[in-house]
């Protein structure tokens, strides 16, 4: 990583250390800042209190798992806070975890098998997200095959398009 100042502060709830190492260095190797927190309700509190670009967000943790620390998130009277791009961590690379994720109002869920690549495309997404002028979140083919995927299995529109529900 380069003397530059980082491109965008990340906060990342994970509580496994292992894993939270590991996406800390992918995060660094990006050219981002990282705030690591342990779980949910520490992440709430935490971006309440800072100001941060995007939200990793593990899905499974205790205290408070993911889905339900983005939900709080959402739900905030903070304007700040309740729009902050949010994307999942899980270790369930799925069409339904990806369902899961946008419900609670996540932007988007990554496998935590992320890649560098993987992961510069979706904080760039996050990133054009939240300046307001993000058109697709889907940049690579790995993203495009899931999205179509999950929008093949809820063809009855009881759940909303992931797409649209950033927009």
């Amino acid at each position: 990583m380069s003397d530059a100042k980082p491109q965008l502060t990340i906060l990342l709830a994970e509580d496994n250390p292992l894993s939270r190492k590991l996406l800390s260095f992918i995060v660094k190797k990006c050219g981002h800042a990282i705030v690591c927190v342990e779980d949910g309700q520490q992440a709430v509190t935490q971006v309440h209190a800072a100001d941060f670009d995007v939200v990793l967000m593990d899905i499974e943790m205790p205290v408070m798992n993911g889905l339900e620390a983005t939900r709080q998130i959402r739900a905030s009277q903070s304007p700040r806070v309740a729009s902050i791009p949010v994307i999942g961590i899980s270790a369930h690379d799925d069409a339904e975890m990806l369902a899961q994720c946008t419900k609670a109002g996540m932007n988007y869920c990554l496998s935590k098998s992320v890649t560098q690549q993987e992961m510069a495309l979706a904080l760039k997404a996050a990133e054009v997200f939240r300046t307001g002028r993000l058109q697709a979140l889907v940049a690579t083919t790995r993203y495009q095959q899931r999205y179509e995927t999950w929008q093949h299995a809820h063809t009855d529109h009881h759940h909303a398009d992931p797409i649209e529900a950033i927009h």
